[in-house]
Protein backbone atom coordinates (compact mmCIF):
# COMPACT_ATOMS: atom_id res chain seq x y z
CA UNK A 1 0.00 0.00 0.00
CA UNK A 2 1.38 3.37 -1.25
CA UNK A 3 2.37 6.05 1.63
CA UNK A 4 0.36 9.19 1.69
CA UNK A 5 2.08 12.65 1.16
CA UNK A 6 3.94 13.99 4.35
CA UNK A 7 3.53 17.91 4.11
CA UNK A 8 7.34 17.93 2.98
CA UNK A 9 6.27 16.11 0.12
CA UNK A 10 3.64 18.11 -0.55
CA UNK A 11 5.75 21.61 -0.26
CA UNK A 12 8.53 20.21 -2.38
CA UNK A 13 5.57 19.52 -5.19
CA UNK A 14 4.10 23.17 -5.01
CA UNK A 15 7.66 24.54 -4.68
CA UNK A 16 8.55 22.88 -7.93
CA UNK A 17 5.22 23.87 -9.66
CA UNK A 18 6.70 27.49 -8.88
CA UNK A 19 9.94 27.05 -10.60
CA UNK A 20 8.31 25.14 -13.75
CA UNK A 21 5.97 27.93 -13.92
CA UNK A 22 8.19 31.08 -13.00
CA UNK A 23 7.98 32.96 -16.87
CA UNK A 24 4.32 32.86 -16.78
CA UNK A 25 3.65 33.73 -12.85
CA UNK A 26 6.14 36.57 -12.92
CA UNK A 27 5.32 37.66 -16.27
CA UNK A 28 1.71 39.59 -15.53
CA UNK A 29 3.11 43.01 -15.63
CA UNK A 30 3.07 46.19 -17.01
CA UNK A 31 1.87 46.25 -21.27
CA UNK A 32 2.30 48.16 -24.29
CA UNK A 33 -1.08 49.31 -25.73
CA UNK A 34 -1.73 50.58 -29.15
CA UNK A 35 -2.79 54.36 -28.52
CA UNK A 36 -2.94 55.65 -32.60
CA UNK A 37 -0.92 54.92 -35.73
CA UNK A 38 -2.31 52.50 -38.41
CA UNK A 39 -5.62 53.03 -40.03
CA UNK A 40 -8.11 52.05 -37.42
CA UNK A 41 -9.07 50.65 -34.84
CA UNK A 42 -11.80 47.05 -34.30
CA UNK A 43 -13.00 45.39 -31.40
CA UNK A 44 -10.96 42.63 -30.33
CA UNK A 45 -12.76 39.03 -31.21
CA UNK A 46 -11.12 37.51 -27.77
CA UNK A 47 -12.30 40.72 -25.79
CA UNK A 48 -15.34 42.39 -26.17
CA UNK A 49 -13.76 44.94 -23.06
CA UNK A 50 -10.32 45.68 -25.79
CA UNK A 51 -10.02 47.08 -28.98
CA UNK A 52 -7.42 46.40 -31.36
CA UNK A 53 -5.32 48.28 -34.06
CA UNK A 54 -5.54 47.83 -37.65
CA UNK A 55 -2.72 48.77 -40.03
CA UNK A 56 -4.08 47.65 -43.68
CA UNK A 57 -2.92 48.63 -47.02
CA UNK A 58 -3.29 46.71 -50.39
CA UNK A 59 -0.13 44.31 -49.64
CA UNK A 60 0.05 43.73 -45.92
CA UNK A 61 -2.72 43.73 -43.09
CA UNK A 62 -1.29 43.75 -39.45
CA UNK A 63 -3.46 43.50 -36.24
CA UNK A 64 -2.15 44.41 -32.93
CA UNK A 65 -2.81 44.61 -29.46
CA UNK A 66 -1.56 43.42 -26.12
CA UNK A 67 0.29 40.41 -25.19
CA UNK A 68 -1.79 38.51 -22.78
CA UNK A 69 -0.07 35.64 -22.17
CA UNK A 70 3.48 36.85 -21.40
CA UNK A 71 4.01 40.76 -19.82
CA UNK A 72 7.50 40.02 -18.53
CA UNK A 73 8.68 42.42 -15.26
CA UNK A 74 11.82 41.34 -15.41
CA UNK A 75 14.57 41.43 -17.98
CA UNK A 76 13.87 44.63 -19.21
CA UNK A 77 11.95 43.93 -22.17
CA UNK A 78 8.41 44.90 -23.63
CA UNK A 79 5.88 42.39 -25.59
CA UNK A 80 3.13 43.74 -28.20
CA UNK A 81 0.65 40.79 -29.89
CA UNK A 82 0.68 41.25 -33.57
CA UNK A 83 -1.09 39.45 -36.34
CA UNK A 84 0.67 40.01 -40.00
CA UNK A 85 -1.40 38.83 -43.08
CA UNK A 86 0.62 39.00 -46.20
CA UNK A 87 -2.06 39.93 -49.18
CA UNK A 88 0.23 40.52 -51.54
CA UNK A 89 1.80 38.04 -54.42
CA UNK A 90 5.40 37.91 -53.27
CA UNK A 91 6.81 36.69 -49.78
CA UNK A 92 6.68 39.56 -47.26
CA UNK A 93 10.01 39.56 -44.71
CA UNK A 94 9.16 39.55 -41.17
CA UNK A 95 12.29 40.58 -39.00
CA UNK A 96 11.76 42.56 -35.52
CA UNK A 97 15.48 43.16 -35.16
CA UNK A 98 14.82 45.89 -38.01
CA UNK A 99 12.35 47.55 -35.62
CA UNK A 100 13.19 50.73 -33.65
CA UNK A 101 11.52 52.79 -31.17
CA UNK A 102 11.63 55.81 -29.01
CA UNK A 103 11.00 56.83 -25.66
CA UNK A 104 9.49 60.64 -24.35
CA UNK A 105 12.50 61.87 -24.42
CA UNK A 106 13.93 60.57 -27.80
CA UNK A 107 15.57 57.66 -26.53
CA UNK A 108 16.45 54.72 -29.15
CA UNK A 109 15.03 51.18 -28.37
CA UNK A 110 15.48 48.23 -31.05
CA UNK A 111 12.94 45.17 -31.51
CA UNK A 112 14.36 41.60 -30.29
CA UNK A 113 14.45 38.15 -31.71
CA UNK A 114 12.66 36.27 -29.69
CA UNK A 115 15.26 33.19 -28.96
CA UNK A 116 17.37 36.73 -27.15
CA UNK A 117 14.54 37.99 -25.57
CA UNK A 118 13.09 34.81 -23.89
CA UNK A 119 17.18 34.44 -22.81
CA UNK A 120 17.41 38.03 -21.22
CA UNK A 121 13.81 36.94 -19.31
CA UNK A 122 15.59 34.23 -17.92
CA UNK A 123 18.98 35.64 -16.98
CA UNK A 124 16.60 37.92 -15.40
CA UNK A 125 15.22 35.62 -12.75
CA UNK A 126 18.02 33.05 -12.96
CA UNK A 127 19.06 33.74 -9.16
CA UNK A 128 15.52 33.08 -8.28
CA UNK A 129 14.87 30.07 -9.83
CA UNK A 130 18.66 28.55 -9.00
CA UNK A 131 17.78 29.31 -5.55
CA UNK A 132 14.46 27.14 -5.41
CA UNK A 133 16.07 24.82 -7.75
CA UNK A 134 18.33 23.89 -4.60
CA UNK A 135 16.09 24.14 -2.33
CA UNK A 136 13.89 21.44 -3.62
CA UNK A 137 16.63 19.01 -5.02
CA UNK A 138 19.91 19.82 -3.22
CA UNK A 139 22.90 21.94 -4.59
CA UNK A 140 24.04 19.05 -6.89
CA UNK A 141 20.96 18.30 -8.12
CA UNK A 142 18.96 21.67 -8.10
CA UNK A 143 20.97 23.15 -11.55
CA UNK A 144 19.51 20.04 -13.87
CA UNK A 145 15.91 21.23 -12.28
CA UNK A 146 16.10 24.58 -13.10
CA UNK A 147 18.15 24.10 -16.53
CA UNK A 148 14.73 21.89 -17.42
CA UNK A 149 12.08 24.29 -16.31
CA UNK A 150 14.30 26.92 -18.26
CA UNK A 151 14.49 24.44 -21.56
CA UNK A 152 10.33 23.48 -21.49
CA UNK A 153 9.22 27.56 -20.40
CA UNK A 154 11.56 28.64 -23.25
CA UNK A 155 10.24 26.25 -26.15
CA UNK A 156 6.75 27.11 -24.93
CA UNK A 157 7.29 30.77 -25.35
CA UNK A 158 9.60 30.52 -28.62
CA UNK A 159 6.25 28.76 -29.85
CA UNK A 160 3.78 32.05 -28.70
CA UNK A 161 6.01 34.01 -29.93
CA UNK A 162 6.83 35.49 -33.90
CA UNK A 163 9.92 34.55 -35.69
CA UNK A 164 12.37 36.25 -38.43
CA UNK A 165 11.56 34.49 -41.20
CA UNK A 166 9.23 34.90 -45.09
CA UNK A 167 5.42 34.75 -44.83
CA UNK A 168 4.40 33.63 -47.67
CA UNK A 169 1.69 35.57 -50.41
CA UNK A 170 -1.75 35.03 -48.62
CA UNK A 171 -0.57 33.41 -45.63
CA UNK A 172 -0.24 34.96 -42.12
CA UNK A 173 2.50 34.85 -38.78
CA UNK A 174 0.91 35.83 -35.34
CA UNK A 175 2.16 35.61 -31.86
CA UNK A 176 4.61 37.86 -29.14
CA UNK A 177 6.72 40.40 -30.44
CA UNK A 178 9.05 42.06 -28.27
CA UNK A 179 11.06 45.53 -27.80
CA UNK A 180 13.33 46.60 -25.35
CA UNK A 181 11.71 48.10 -22.57
CA UNK A 182 12.46 51.68 -21.77
CA UNK A 183 14.91 52.79 -19.35
CA UNK A 184 12.80 55.42 -17.92
CA UNK A 185 8.87 55.87 -17.05
CA UNK A 186 7.19 56.93 -20.52
CA UNK A 187 3.80 58.09 -21.31
CA UNK A 188 4.48 57.06 -25.38
CA UNK A 189 6.13 54.35 -27.04
CA UNK A 190 6.78 55.33 -31.07
CA UNK A 191 7.61 52.30 -32.72
CA UNK A 192 8.59 52.05 -36.27
CA UNK A 193 7.89 48.70 -37.90
CA UNK A 194 10.59 48.83 -40.49
CA UNK A 195 9.44 46.69 -43.70
CA UNK A 196 6.08 46.35 -42.78
CA UNK A 197 4.56 49.55 -42.33
CA UNK A 198 5.51 53.20 -43.10
CA UNK A 199 3.94 55.37 -40.36
CA UNK A 200 5.17 54.64 -36.55
CA UNK A 201 3.07 53.74 -34.60
CA UNK A 202 2.20 54.97 -30.97
CA UNK A 203 1.90 52.92 -27.83
CA UNK A 204 1.28 53.33 -24.11
CA UNK A 205 2.15 51.77 -21.02
CA UNK A 206 -0.29 53.01 -19.03
CA UNK A 207 -3.81 51.28 -19.26
CA UNK A 208 -5.81 54.34 -18.54
CA UNK A 209 -4.84 55.93 -21.72
CA UNK A 210 -5.33 53.43 -24.20
CA UNK A 211 -8.42 53.41 -26.43
CA UNK A 212 -11.56 51.76 -25.36
CA UNK A 213 -14.74 49.97 -27.54
CA UNK A 214 -18.12 52.16 -27.21
CA UNK A 215 -20.51 51.55 -24.51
Amino acid sequence: MNKPFDYKTLIKLFVFATVVFAPVQVSWAQNLFPLSGGTRFEPDPDNKKQLVLVAENSEVKITIKPAEKFKPKKGQIWTIWMKVENLSDKPLKFDPTQFTATDDEGRAYAGLEATVAIKRFNDAIAAVTNMIGSAIAGPLAGPSVVASSERGSAQKLNQESMQIGDIPPKTFKDGIVYFEKAKEKTKQFKVNFVGLWSEPIIFTPDEKQKPKPDK
